[in-house]
């Protein structure tokens, strides 16, 4: 017997609670259309009269004319809105469907909603015979919980079915939600944004442990660094833009491709220099200004100092804040004066006594200039954040960090 002979041969009103899988199958086979409407137009009838409560208590006290009227009219207005909506409903469930690699059809959809709605329908009636009973019989008690009773379990196994029906109409279109979702959500982390997470305190205060954060991919152009499962041999960038001074970037470590997270102080062929804590660009002594209070961070010893605090003022207008756990002796504060070479970048970390960054060359542990092969974004906002050394003990949001775009 072929699959639509099994189908109509199955009682629709008995698949409806022995087999529900089956039911929409069924239905669709032995009549597409009538019943399914008629399903719908009394579903939406009864909902409109069990919200028109009040009507139903004055006609069962005392019939009148003006009373069965506007019943009436309440009954045709929820018929016709039931049958209307479950039209709309087809077509937009079956639109989505489609659109997503499900399956089913707009007839599957309004079968599924209206066979569905079955057990709803009968708790509708118990709960209208009970509330007719309940005015007549004013100690009523036992019929009102009875019908509740039922009731929930009409509801209960309403919500199974339709949901039972549903999946086997559009078997694949979670699937296809599902698939749609995971490529647009991998798209957006390729070409757009991807998260990262601030593990140390290298760029406090601007960035400090416990911040997440969005990378700008496209900012400057693609390269393999950038693009997951991208071939050794792709060399350069695609849709290249210049990073700019005072940028915060995260960059794969020229030593082992780890991420890394630095803010651009040197640009190629320029000659970097630390004196004294003092950064210096070409020869020129760059200005900052002292900032009080200074910011409560840890030296490298561990302890908790209030650190010296500036407002750097790079060359080209851009200003940020940096610290000096060290006040200015670090062992990084005194640096011998390095040209970078073309295409590479200089950078620092904005907590100058506790970052390795630029200024420390790879044979003691550094990783020297950051070549712009290996940039992968500019670090734009703080999308959340949350306090790693609470005084309670326990991480908690910093709900003034969250949202901050990162400068």
């Amino acid at each position: 017997m072929s699959e639509a002979g099994a189908a109509s041969s199955v009682n629709p009103w008995r698949a409806l609670w022995l087999h529900p899988g089956r039911a929409v199958e069924a239905a669709l086979a032995r009549d597409r259309r009538r019943t399914t409407l008629v399903l719908a137009a009394v579903s939406a009838l009864l909902a409109v009269l069990g919200d028109a409560g009040e009507s139903l208590h004055l006609f069962a006290l005392g019939p009148s004319v003006a009373v069965a009227l506007i019943v009436l009219f309440v009954a045709l207005a929820g018929a016709v809105f039931g049958v209307v909506g479950l039209y709309a409903t087809g077509w937009i469930v079956d639109f989505v469907a489609r659109a997503l690699g499900g399956r089913g059809g707009a007839a599957g959809v309004r079968a599924a909603l209206a066979w569905g709605s079955i057990p709803l329908l009968i708790s509708s009636l118990v709960g209208l015979a009970a509330s007719l009973g309940a005015v007549r019989e004013r100690e009523a008690s036992w019929l009102i919980a009875l019908s509740g009773a039922v009731a929930l379990i009409c509801i209960l196994w309403g919500v199974v079915l339709q949901t039972s029906m549903l999946a086997r109409a559009f078997v694949s279109l979670l699937v296809g939600a599902v698939g749609a979702v995971f490529v647009l959500a991998l798209a957006v982390r390729t070409f757009a944004f991807q998260p990262f997470d601030m593990p140390s305190g290298s760029m406090a205060p601007t960035l400090q442990r416990g911040d997440y954060v969005f990378v700008s991919k496209s900012a400057y152009g693609y390269s393999r660094f950038s693009l997951p499962l991208a071939p050794h041999w792709f060399e350069g960038r695609v849709f290249a833009r210049e990073p700019k001074r005072g940028d915060i970037v995260v960059f794969a470590n020229p030593k082992d491709g780890s991420a890394w997270v630095k803010r651009i102080v040197g640009l190629p062929g320029e000659t970097i220099q630390m004196k004294g804590g003092r950064l210096l660009i070409n020869g020129e002594m760059v200005e900052r200004r002292r900032v009080e209070p200074g910011f409560r961070t840890a030296n490298l010893r561990g302890a908790i100092v209030e650190a010296p605090t500036y407002d750097e003022a790079l060359p080209g207008g851009a200003t940020h804040r940096i610290i000096q756990t060290d006040d200015d002796r670090g062992h990084f504060d005194d640096t011998i004066a390095q040209e970078k070479p073309p295409g590479a970048y200089f950078v620092l970390g904005d907590n100058r006594d506790n970052s390795i960054d630029s200024r420390v060359p790879p044979k003691l542990g550094g990783f020297g200039f950051v070549p712009v092969e290996n940039i992968v974004g500019r670090v734009g906002m703080i999308y959340y954040s949350f306090d790693v050394d609470p005084p309670l003990g326990r991480p908690a949001p910093r709900l003034e960090r969250i949202g901050l775009v990162v400068d």
